[in-house]
């Protein structure tokens, strides 16, 4: 994948073919993560990629966000993950756009509803 120009054009051709849309797509050097909803369009999708990419790895997750235009400021992407790690919730993977108007963390499943309560009270609460 390192270097090799249109590598995430083939996998997106995969995600047109079985007309699924991914909410969140990370990328770096080594991996792409894509983040889709798991419906009954899912594993058809799986099977092409697996059958013709070397690894694919799935994990059930959840997304909680930070939105809006004050978090385009220093800190405050700090303070948010600083809160998760204080509550042991791991970011599995992170996007924010240039335009910083919407953190995306992917999370466990299981840290769900606690994530939205700690970012919450760390973003709202304690004054932006």
């Amino acid at each position: 994948m390192v270097g090799e120009s249109g590598f995430d054009l083939s996998i997106m051709q995969y995600f047109k073919k079985h007309k699924v849309s991914y909410i969140v797509k990370a990328t770096n050097a080594n991996c792409i993560t894509s983040v889709i909803y798991d419906n009954e369009k899912v594993q058809s999708l799986l099977d092409d990629l697996r059958e013709n990419f070397h690894e694919v790895v799935v994990k059930p997750v959840a997304l909680v966000c930070a939105m809006g235009t004050n978090i385009a400021q220093p800190g405050i992407l700090a303070k948010a993950a600083t809160a998760l790690a204080a509550n042991n919730i791991n970011i599995e993977c992170f996007s924010q756009s240039l335009r910083q108007v919407n953190m995306q963390f992917v999370i466990r499943r299981e840290n769900y509803e606690k994530a939205i309560i700690v970012l919450n009270d760390a973003l709202c609460y304690n004054g932006l």
